[in-house]
C-alpha cells in the first residue's frame, strides 16, 4: 500500500510505522537524507493543491494521511482538492484535551480540507463533538497504533513506583500527585527515557505510575501494558474509553484523588503477587485485543471496508454522538467556548465541584467528559423528569446530580445560562455560599438588575488569559466573575 502522510513532523523512533506499505511524509523540516531518498517532501506554507504534491511521486497514492497538527501552525498548510483524489483521505486528529480553542481549532481545519474519514486515539470523549459538527465518518481507534511493539523480557523489580514522563508546569495534577507520594515517604523513581528504555523500566518497577494530562486516554497506558507493568492510572470517564477496554482490578488498577492513590499504593507494594497477576493479565488483553498491528488492521477495515469487522471503534457507545449535528455552526461554537474554559480550568485542579444553572442538555452532558469534576445541575421541578430521563439515555445519571436547593453545597464554579441571576432569591441564595468562579453568558451580564445584584454581593468580572498569550479566554461569549475575597485554589496558575 502507498501512503502520503502529511504531518507536523518526519516520524519518531517511538512512532509506530507500517512496514507493509510504502510512505511518503510531507512535513516541516524533513531530514535531508529522506528528502534524497524521496521519502519526505518540505511541506508548503498556507494553501496548496494536493495534486501538486502527488505529482512529485514516484506512485499513485493509495491511502492520504493528514494530522490535523498542521493546524497550530502560525500560517497552517491546508491541502485543497482532496475532493480530486482517487482514493481515501483521513485527517488524525491530535489533542484536543488541553490549550483553549483547541477543538474548534481541530474542527475549522477539518472543514477547510474535507477529508473522507476522520479519527482520534486520545480524545475519544471528544468524538460527539466532532459528529455534531457534520464531519464525515468519525470514528477512534486504541493509542496503541501509535506505538511501535517491543516485547520485554522479564525483567528483575528494581523500583517501587516508576515514573516516566514530563512533570513539566503544563501537568500540574500529576506533579502533585507523584509530590504527595513522596511526602508520604513512598519511595517514587522519575525518569526520562528513550521509548525502549520506558519500557524496561515500566517493567522493573511494581508499580507504574500514570496520570492523564486532563482526563484522555493516553499512551503511556498502552506502553506499560505492552510491557508487563503494573499500571495504576487516574480513572477517567466511561467515555474516554479506558472501561471500554479494560477492567479496573482485572487488567489495571485506578485512582480518583490523593487517598485512593496513597492506599493502592500502600497496597499493592504490600501484595506484588496481587499486582504481578494484575499485571500479566493487562498484558495478555493489550497483546491479544489491542496490539499496534492488530490496530492497524483496524484502521486499515474501518476505512477501506467501512469497518465492518470494528463496530465498537465506528460505533462509539458515546449515545451523545447519536444526536443529529449542531443545529448551527454558533451553537457548538458556543458549547465548545465554554467547554474548553472548563477543561483548561479542569487541566490545574484535582478536583472541582461545577454546577450548571439553565442552558440546555448539551452542555451539562459535554462536561461528564472530565474525570476531576464533581458535576451538579440546578434546574426546577417541572424539568426534573425530561432532565433525568436525557441523562439515563445518554448514561451520565449516576455522574451528574440534580439538585432543587443552592443551600447545601460549596461551589468552585458556577456556569448560569438562563436569566437566573437577575432573580433576587437565587442571587441572595448563591451570595451565602459564592464560588470561586461564576460564569454567564454575554446577554445575561448587561441586564441591570444582574448588574446590580451581582455588584451588591461581591462578584467583580475578570479575565483569563491564555497561557503563553496575552489573549483573554471566553469574554467574547462568557463573562467570567470572581468573588472578593475568595482564595484561590492554584495561585500559580494562568487560568486563575
Amino acid at each position: 500500500m502507498n501512503i502520503l502522510n502529511l504531518s507536523i513532523e518526519y516520524p519518531k523512533s517511538n512512532s509506530f510505522v507500517d512496514t507493509d506499505s510504502d510512505n511518503v511524509y510531507v512535513c516541516t523540516n524533513p531530514p535531508e537524507t529522506a528528502v534524497r531518498d524521496k521519502s519526505a517532501i518540505q511541506i508548503p506554507n498556507d494553501e496548496f493543491d494536493i495534486m501538486d504534491i502527488i505529482g512529485e511521486l514516484k506512485w499513485k497514492p493509495d491511502l492520504v494521511s493528514i494530522s490535523s497538527s498542521l493546524s497550530i501552525l502560525k500560517n497552517p498548510p491546508i491541502p485543497k482538492g482532496i475532493e480530486k483524489l482517487k482514493c481515501p483521505s483521513v485527517m488524525k486528529f491530535t489533542d484536543s484535551h488541553h490549550m483553549y480553542n483547541s477543538t474548534r481549532t481541530l474542527i475549522e481545519f477539518a472543514r477547510s480540507v474535507n477529508c473522507d474519514y476522520h479519527w482520534t486515539t486520545y480524545n475519544r470523549n471528544h468524538v460527539h463533538f466532532f459528529k455534531a459538527a457534520m464531519l464525515k465518518n468519525v470514528f477512534w481507534l486504541p493509542g496503541s497504533i501509535s506505538i511501535p511493539f517491543y516485547e520485554v523480557k522479564g525483567t528483575q523489580k528494581r523500583y517501587s513506583v516508576g515514573f516516566c514522563g514530563t512533570l513539566q508546569s503544563g501537568h500540574p495534577v500529576r506533579k502533585n500527585y507523584l509530590t504527595y507520594l513522596q511526602q508520604q515517604n513512598i519511595d517514587v523513581t522519575i525518569e526520562r527515557e528513550t521509548y525502549e528504555e520506558s519500557l524496561e523500566f515500566y517493567s522493573a518497577s511494581q508499580i507504574a505510575f500514570n496520570c492523564s494530562l486532563n482526563g484522555d486516554l493516553n499512551r503511556r497506558v498502552f506502553e506499560v501494558l505492552m510491557a508487563g507493568g503494573f499500571l495504576l492510572t487516574d480513572r477517567l470517564s466511561d467515555q474516554s474509553g479506558l472501561t471500554a477496554l479494560f477492567k479496573e482490578g482485572t487488567h489495571i488498577e485506578c485512582y480518583a484523588n490523593k487517598e485512593e492513590l496513597l492506599e493502592k499504593v500502600n497496597y499493592y507494594l504490600a501484595h506484588p503477587a496481587a499486582a504481578s497477576r494484575i499485571a500479566e493479565q493487562g498484558r495478555e488483553l493489550s497483546t491479544k485485543e489491542y496490539h499496534p498491528e492488530i490496530i492497524n488492521k483496524a484502521f486499515r477495515d474501518i476505512v477501506f471496508n467501512q469497518g465492518s469487522s470494528y463496530s465498537k471503534f465506528v460505533d462509539v457507545s458515546d449515545k451523545r454522538g447519536t444526536r443529529p449535528g449542531a443545529t448551527s455552526k454558533g451553537e457548538l461554537n458556543s458549547r465548545l467556548a465554554l467547554y474548553e474554559l472548563v477543561q483548561e480550568i479542569h487541566r490545574v485542579n484535582t478536583w472541582l465541584n461545577l454546577l450548571v444553572v439553565g442552558g440546555g442538555n448539551d452542555i451539562i452532558c459535554d462536561l461528564g467528559n472530565l474525570p476531576r469534576l464533581s458535576l451538579s445541575y440546578y434546574c426546577y421541578e417541572d424539568s426534573k423528569n425530561e432532565l433525568g430521563q436525557v441523562l439515563e439515555y445518554y448514561q451520565l445519571k449516576e455522574r451528574i446530580n440534580i439538585i432543587h436547593d443552592l443551600s447545601h453545597q460549596q461551589y468552585d464554579i458556577v456556569v448560569v445560562l438562563d436569566d437566573s441571576l437577575a432573580d433576587v432569591k437565587f442571587n441572595e441564595a448563591l451570595a451565602v455560599r459564592p464560588p470561586m468562579l461564576l460564569i454567564t453568558t454575554k446577554a445575561a451580564r448587561f441586564r441591570k438588575v444582574t448588574q446590580t445584584l451581582l455588584k451588591k454581593n461581591g462578584f467583580k468580572q475578570i479575565t483569563i488569559i491564555e497561557p503563553g498569550s496575552n489573549k483573554a479566554i471566553a469574554t467574547i461569549i462568557y463573562m467570567i466573575f470572581v468573588r472578593k475575597g475568595r482564595a484561590i485554589d492554584n495561585p500559580r496558575s494562568n487560568l486563575f
